[in-house]
């Protein structure tokens, strides 16, 4: 959870741009795919609902603390996310700097 606060909570479906608590980041398109969803050739998600919310959460903290290791860079979460059916755009001034 970022921040320790609860879950966040994110569209379920629909297309219409939304506003996230996570600062820089705009969902474009949130259309959750059937489970399991391939994810790259090597992972399966049974759950995309919950696969969504936590990589959004490590994209937040990827973008916040840019210099530290996350286990994917910027646009390995966001194509990741694509991979489930989610679109996301980063704001101006998270575009520089944002990739490692």
């Amino acid at each position: 959870m970022l921040g320790g606060g609860p879950p966040r909570e994110y569209p379920l479906s629909g297309s219409e741009a939304q506003s996230t608590p996570l600062a820089g980041v705009r969902v474009i398109n949130w259309s959750l795919k059937e489970p399991p969803v391939a994810i790259e050739t090597c992972a399966v998600v049974v759950d995309p609902a919950l696969f969504a919310r936590t990589t959004l959460e490590q994209l937040g903290l990827a973008l916040a603390n840019p210099k530290r290791w996350m286990g994917w860079t910027v646009s390995q979460l966001i194509e990741r996310l694509a991979q489930v059916g989610v679109s996301v755009a980063l704001e101006d001034e998270f575009r520089r700097g944002s990739e490692r």
